[in-house]
């Protein structure tokens, strides 16, 4: 199971990125 953090939410729109450990992508999600 991949494993991160939270980079970045907008709370107004409800969305944000996860900054995994295993990767240099961001995971969006809503």
């Amino acid at each position: 199971m991949a494993t991160g953090t939270v980079d970045f939410f907008n709370d107004t729109g409800g969305y944000g990125f996860i900054k995994t450990e295993d990767s240099d992508e961001d995971v969006f999600f809503h």
